[in-house]
């Protein structure tokens, strides 16, 4: 009787083994949080941080290289 025991307890062992990997399989998600979740949306701001270069162009004629919030070419 405790063969026939030891041998379902085997049994039960090897088919939860041979199980296991397929059904944790089934219930992990393919969600990450990383950068690649922003590309699936858009970015929730009211003010971007990116500030563009801009030559800036004086009265007097001379100019300057500057960062600007707005991709423009040059200011007047």
């Amino acid at each position: 009787m405790a063969a026939v025991g030891s041998l379902l307890g085997r049994l039960r062992q090897s088919t939860v083994k041979a199980t296991g990997p397929a059904l944790r399989r089934l219930h992990t998600s393919s969600w990450r949080a990383d950068s690649s979740r922003a590309s699936l949306t858009r970015v929730h701001r009211q003010a971007y941080a990116r500030l563009y270069p801009v030559l800036l162009v004086k009265q007097d004629g001379s100019t300057i290289h500057i960062r600007y919030r707005e991709p423009r070419r040059m200011l007047a």
